[in-house]
C-alpha cells in the first residue's frame, strides 16, 4: 500500500485535513513486495481505520492505482477535488476482511470532478464484504467524465468467498438504485474514437 499522501488508523484523531495539494504521477515500487509484477500507488491513501479526514481542493492525476483510496475507513469528506486519469479508479472505497468491524460509512462525496481518461478506468469503485452499498454516505453535485466511452463509470463489488458479485452503473442507474448523485452530471460531452494517420 502506498500513496503520495498516506495515513493509517486511529479513530481518535480528529480534524485531519488534506487540502489544496497537487499530487501526480505516482508509480509505486514493485521490489520487496509479495507481487513484484504489480506496482501500485494512489495519490491519497487512507488505510485501515482512518477516520475524521477532510480531503478537499486537491488536483490528483496519473497515479497507478486510484486518485483517492479509502480502505476500511469512515467519516471521510471528499469535496471539491479534481481527479484525473488514475489507472484503476478516480475514487475507490474498500471494506474487506482485514477490518471486519470497520465498514465504509459516512462518506461525503460532493462537488468533485472525476475524469476517467480511458474506457478501462472508472470514476468510483466500491468494494465490500456485504451488500451494504446503500449506506455508504452522501454523493452529490459531482461530475463524472469518461468522454471516450459510454461504459458505466461506477462499479460495486461484493466479496463472496474467493470471488465477487459485481455491478456497473451509470449516474442515472446509480441514483435509481441508491439515491446517490441526484444532481450530478455524467459525460456532459463525448468524443468519438480516433486514429493516427501517418
Amino acid at each position: 500500500d502506498g500513496g503520495g499522501i498516506y495515513t493509517w488508523g486511529d479513530f481518535t484523531k480528529l480534524n485531519r485535513k488534506v487540502i489544496g495539494n497537487i499530487i501526480t504521477n505516482g508509480v509505486g515500487m514493485k521490489g520487496g513486495t509479495e507481487n513484484e509484477t504489480l506496482a501500485s500507488s494512489s495519490c491519497i491513501y487512507l488505510d485501515d481505520t482512518s477516520a475524521n479526514v477532510d480531503i478537499s481542493g486537491n488536483f490528483l492525476a496519473n497515479c497507478s492505482r486510484a486518485g483517492i483510496f479509502i480502505h476500511n475507513s469512515h467519516e471521510v469528506s471528499v469535496t471539491n477535488n479534481t481527479v484525473y486519469n488514475n489507472t484503476d479508479a478516480q475514487l475507490t472505497a474498500v471494506h474487506d476482511q482485514l477490518e471486519p468491524n470497520h465498514p465504509t460509512r459516512n462518506l461525503a462525496v460532493l462537488n468533485n470532478v472525476f475524469y476517467s481518461k480511458t474506457n478501462t478506468q472508472v470514476g468510483f469503485s466500491a468494494v465490500s464484504t456485504s451488500d451494504d452499498f446503500n449506506v455508504l454516505g452522501a454523493f452529490d453535485n459531482n461530475i463524472h467524465l469518461r468522454p471516450f466511452s459510454s461504459i458505466s463509470p461506477i462499479t460495486t463489488a461484493q466479496i463472496v468467498g474467493s470471488g465477487s458479485v459485481e455491478h456497473n452503473y451509470d449516474v442515472s442507474t446509480w441514483y435509481e438504485k441508491f439515491g446517490y448523485d441526484s444532481h450530478s452530471i455524467a459525460n456532459p460531452f463525448t468524443r468519438g474514437g480516433y486514429s493516427l494517420i501517418s
